[in-house]
């Protein structure tokens, strides 16, 4: 059995989910898989519950206001730089515009759209979860 690191980083997402789209987002030129889409998310704070730092990232990289948030899935990723762990909620219908960084390119794709596109490898875990609990819906 695989020990688990004691180091892991608790990383948090709230995936924007309106009218049968999820908003993803381009990583910038310069970071660590630059070019690749991911969903809005960031590190959790010492002491903060990863639902609440899922709000506050989400509200900070998108200026989206989220509702209720959908528990998805917990995914366990070792990058090179880092274990992680990605406490992964949908934010159904969240209130308000997108308003990002002018630089970074962001989309509203459905489900199978986003198959397309290059992601980070821990996102398959997830892309496996919301076919599954928002698939079929």
């Amino acid at each position: 059995m695989r020990e688990e690191p004691q180091d892991r980083v608790d990383i948090a997402l709230a995936i924007p989910y309106r009218d049968g789209r999820f908003l993803v987002a381009r990583r910038a030129e310069g970071l660590h898989l630059a070019g690749h889409w991911e969903f809005p998310g960031g590190k959790v704070e010492p002491g903060e519950e990863p639902a609440v730092a899922a709000r506050r990232e989400l509200t900070e990289e998108t200026g989206l206001i989220a509702g209720e948030l959908e528990p998805l899935v917990v995914v366990l990723h070792d990058y090179t730089e880092a274990p992680l762990r990605f406490h992964v909620f949908v934010a159904r219908d969240p209130g308000g515009d997108v308003s990002m960084d002018s630089t970074r390119e962001h989309k509203w794709l459905a489900l199978e759209e986003l198959k397309t596109l290059p992601m980070p490898a821990a996102n398959a875990q997830m892309l496996r979860a919301l076919r599954w609990r928002v698939g079929g819906r």
